[in-house]
C-alpha cells in the first residue's frame, strides 16, 4: 500500500509539473491541444464531468471544453494525469520528469488551471531561489502577504517578464488572503490583462478556486471581458458560485 502511495504521490507531482509548464506556450496551443489537455486536467483534478452542459447558443467556446471533459467519461484521474503529461513532453521538448521533492512538492495539490495553466515557471527555477533573492512574483506565488506587500511600488502593480501581476499569480494559485490585499491597495487593476487578454477572473475561475472567485465578483470583477481567443468567465463563474451555493 505504501508503494502505490508513493507512486501516485509522484505521478501527481510530474503531472503539476507539466501543468506549470503549459503557461510558456499556452498561447500557441491549437484547438485541438487546447482542449485536450483542459479535458484531462479537468479529469484528472476533479473526476468524471458531471456539471451541465453549457446551454446558451453563443457559448461555442465553453460548450467545446465541457464536451471535450465529458467525452472522457469514467477515465481514472492517474491516467489522465499520465495522458496530459506525455502531451506536454511531446509539445515541449525540454519539459522533464525528474521533479524535486521539496516545497514544491508538499504543495502539489495546490496547483490547479483549466488547461492545467497553473501558470508558473519551471519547478527547478523556483525551488533553487532563496530568499534574499525571491521578487514580488515569487512571494505572490507562495501567497505571501507580507512580503509582496513590502516589495510593491504603492503606485503601481508590476508585470512580470510574462506580463502577469502579483494578482494574476494570487488568483492562479488560490491565494485569497493575499488576492484581498492586492485588491484593497490596487482596486482599480482588478480587470488587469495579461498578454493574452486574460484577466485575474479568467485565471481563478479557469483553476475552480471558488472563494478567490466569489471575491473577485464582490469586488466588481467583469466576467464578460473576453480574451484574445473570445472567452468569457461568464459561465464559468456561473458554474462556480452555483456550486458554492450548494455547499
Amino acid at each position: 500500500m505504501q508503494d502505490d502511495d508513493i507512486a501516485i504521490s509522484e505521478l501527481e507531482i510530474q503531472f503539476n509539473e507539466a501543468s506549470r509548464r503549459v503557461v510558456g506556450f499556452a498561447a500557441k496551443l491549437d484547438s485541438f491541444n487546447a482542449l485536450y489537455l483542459y479535458a484531462r486536467y479537468k479529469q484528472a483534478t476533479e473526476g468524471p464531468c458531471t456539471t451541465d452542459r453549457p446551454s446558451r447558443w453563443f457559448d461555442v467556446k465553453n460548450k467545446q471544453k465541457w464536451d471535450a471533459w465529458k467525452a472522457l467519461g469514467k477515465v481514472s484521474k492517474d491516467l489522465a494525469m499520465q495522458e496530459y503529461i506525455a502531451l506536454v513532453k511531446k509539445l515541449d521538448p525540454e519539459f522533464s520528469e525528474e521533479t524535486k521533492y521539496g516545497a514544491e512538492a508538499s504543495r502539489s495539490k495546490e496547483i490547479g488551471g483549466g488547461f492545467g495553466i497553473s501558470v508558473s515557471t519551471p519547478l527547478n527555477q523556483e525551488t533553487c531561489i532563496e530568499d534574499r533573492s525571491k521578487t514580488v512574483f515569487d512571494w505572490a506565488k507562495e501567497g505571501n502577504v507580507e512580503y509582496v506587500e513590502k516589495l510593491l511600488d504603492t503606485d503601481s502593480l508590476p508585470v512580470d517578464e510574462d506580463g502577469l501581476t502579483p494578482l494574476h499569480w494570487a488568483c492562479d494559485r488560490g491565494h485569497l488572503a493575499l488576492v484581498e490585499a492586492l485588491l484593497k491597495r490596487f482596486p482599480d487593476r482588478i480587470n488587469v490583462t495579461d498578454p493574452a487578454q486574460q484577466t485575474p477572473l479568467h485565471y481563478a475561475s479557469y483553476c475552480s478556486h471558488s472563494e478567490v472567485v466569489a471575491l473577485l465578483m464582490k469586488s466588481g470583477a467583469d466576467p464578460t471581458l473576453k480574451d484574445e481567443d473570445g472567452v468569457d468567465c461568464v459561465a464559468d463563474v456561473e458554474q462556480i458560485l452555483k456550486a458554492r451555493e450548494k455547499t
